[in-house]
């Protein structure tokens, strides 16, 4: 019923072959550039072997040699931040989890709350504000708002969900029949 010539034939077994050898290699290349990608950021888990003892919760990092970088895991290690020193908080969203590196910008503690300002390398921000008992983060960057508020802080900022409020403009009714326009004008006369 349908026949091919050899040519025709050897022509789609060859672009086959090419699609096949161009997918493979791209597949190659996406798993490395997704490996490379993983190992430029700061790991979420640190192991410690037995002979290394932690001072706290909060591990410490090496950033590229320079400063130390505290990663927050829990409201208490919120408390051990200090003005200029480097923090991270893990932040997720909808697409992935990520770490964004902090400065400590301006720590302003009152009796009863301490509110802490930090500032990133790209100008994200983050407002946290703590009691003994509740947690307060807001954190703003360029592409996203995360926002965490409770007791128990557990490291995670969660993405701002939101809010659904296109559905909740309501066009309003008339309660009655406007009254007639019967307001006269009266001119006023100066007085000499």
């Amino acid at each position: 019923m349908f026949s091919l010539d050899k040519s025709l034939t050897l022509i789609i077994a060859a672009m086959i072959i090419l699609f096949l050898a161009i997918s493979i290699k791209t597949s190659k290349h996406f798993q490395e550039s997704q490996k490379n990608r993983l190992d430029d950021q700061i790991p979420l888990k640190i192991e410690i072997s037995d002979n290394e003892v932690p001072a706290s919760e909060s591990e410490t990092l090496e950033a590229h040699n320079t400063n130390s970088v505290s990663i927050v895991n829990n409201s208490d290690d919120l408390r051990r931040l200090s003005l200029d020193s480097s923090f991270s908080l893990n932040v997720s969203d909808n697409l992935f989890d990520q770490v964004v590196r902090f400065k400590v910008q301006k720590i302003n503690k009152e009796s009863n709350y301490t509110q802490i300002l930090g500032r990133s390398d790209n100008e994200d921000t983050v407002l946290i504000t703590f009691t003994e008992t509740m947690t307060n983060i807001l954190l703003k960057t360029s592409y996203n708002i995360y926002e965490f508020v409770g007791d128990n802080f557990e490291g995670v900022v969660e993405q701002v969900k939101p809010l659904g409020l296109k559905d909740d403009i309501h066009e309003h009714e008339e309660l009655a029949d406007p009254l007639e326009n019967n307001f006269v004008r009266k001119k006023l006369e100066r007085a000499n």
